[in-house]
């Protein structure tokens, strides 16, 4: 079973009002994650945990390798924690806090300890992982536990659990978070489970990277002559765990960097420095500093062929920064183009021109198709 069903079937099903019967679809869910075929790394296994006399605030799902620590009471492990509202899940590295409570009790000292240990942690791994990763980890819950969970937290990388990843992005996630676990283990024992992970993870970069060229224009200027453009790197990103390095994809910036060299080829300078919140606004070449009214990106990538979701966000985030960025400043209003990486089918194209908004997406052969509005811009 995929990680990512698994964790929206979770989300989808737990309610703690039902409390931890046998017959509760949520709690079915979790007491069977061990006996599922996961995508884990190699020699780590699973359980899912929803309570016991009563249902759990925030649901989990321990991830152990048994030979560093099967004990989730103390030590370090790999967990999938649910907010208790269940609109996000976490993956955490989380320390062990309830040997914790002869010294400390069950509150304000016991989480104090939890963090201190946390910064100590973060302090011996000698590097910060990627942005994705935090210190902070809000589950929204005010019971005691979900607080500990909180305070436990070394790095935690949150994912929405109504638009969760793709599969391939969670799988490289968790062996990321191994790494860090083994790396926190501090065993020379495991440095050959560390070099298999590092070698595991360079495969589905690969493989990632592979899909990616499947839509990306094949054909654009081999030097980026544009001194106002400097999207973030189009392809992945390093991120530094002690003695390793790992590389990561970004399908976002490559859609924002392959699009930017595709209209300067139609006349138009796309920009990105200098305008965040914005993708990319474009200015017609020649009129970079005109103040001639400008066309106001906002790049949405289409995640499992889902349309819907990305024009949602497209639209609301043009229509923001319309208001925000333009009319509230009293400058002249942008066209307003959205950019999607697949056709985001026959329903939505007459529903964006309707709103006066452009669309384009890449065609899937190589090149880029758009609605009449983007046509008529002479952007496609």
């Amino acid at each position: 079973m995929m990680m990512r069903n698994l964790l929206r079937e979770i989300a989808r099903t737990y309610d703690r009002r039902k409390g931890t019967g046998r017959d509760v679809e949520g709690q079915k869910i979790l007491r069977g994650v061990g006996s599922l075929d996961l995508p884990l790394p190699p020699g780590f296994r699973a359980e899912g945990h929803g309570g016991q006399t009563s249902a759990a605030a925030t649901p989990w799902i321990g991830v152990f390798d048994d030979g560093v620590n099967s004990d989730p009471k103390s030590g370090l492990y790999i967990a999938y924690i649910f907010s208790a509202d269940l609109w996000d899940v976490y993956l955490t590295i989380q320390q062990g806090s309830e040997h914790l409570n002869a010294e400390f009790g069950r509150g304000k000292q016991k989480r104090r300890e939890l963090r201190r240990n946390g910064r100590r942690i973060r302090a011996y791994l000698g590097e910060t992982p990627s942005s994705g990763w935090s210190v902070g980890m809000p589950l929204r819950d005010p019971a005691e536990r979900p607080r500990a969970y909180e305070a436990a937290n070394v790095f935690a990388r949150r994912y929405a659990t109504q638009d969760l990843p793709d599969e391939r992005f969670l799988q490289e996630d968790l062996i990321e978070a191994a790494l860090m676990f083994y790396q926190a283990a501090g065993e020379d024992s495991l440095a050959e489970k560390i070099s298999s992970l590092n070698q595991l993870l360079s495969e589905k970069r690969a493989g990632a990277e592979a899909s990616l060229r499947e839509w990306e224009p094949a054909s654009f200027l081999e030097e980026d002559p544009l001194a106002h453009f400097h999207p973030k790197d189009d392809t992945a990103y390093h991120v530094k765990l002690a003695e390793s390095s790992q590389l990561r994809n970004r399908y976002h910036e490559a859609l924002v960097a392959s699009f930017g060299r595709y209209v300067l080829k139609r006349g138009f300078i796309p920009v990105t420095d200098g305008v965040h919140p914005r993708d990319i606004v474009l200015k017609k070449a020649g009129l970079l500093y005109s103040g001639a009214p400008e066309v106001l990106v906002e790049a949405k990538f289409v995640k499992d062929g889902k349309a819907m979701p990305a024009v949602r966000e497209a639209v609301a985030q043009l229509l923001e920064y319309r208001y925000f960025l333009y009319r509230a400043e009293g400058s002249d209003e942008p066209y307003l183009l959205a950019l999607f990486s697949e056709n985001v089918g026959e329903a939505f194209e007459p529903y964006i021109e309707d709103l006066g908004f452009g669309a384009v997406w890449a065609d899937g052969r190589g090149g880029w198709a758009g609605n009449t509005l983007a046509r008529e811009w002479g952007i496609v």
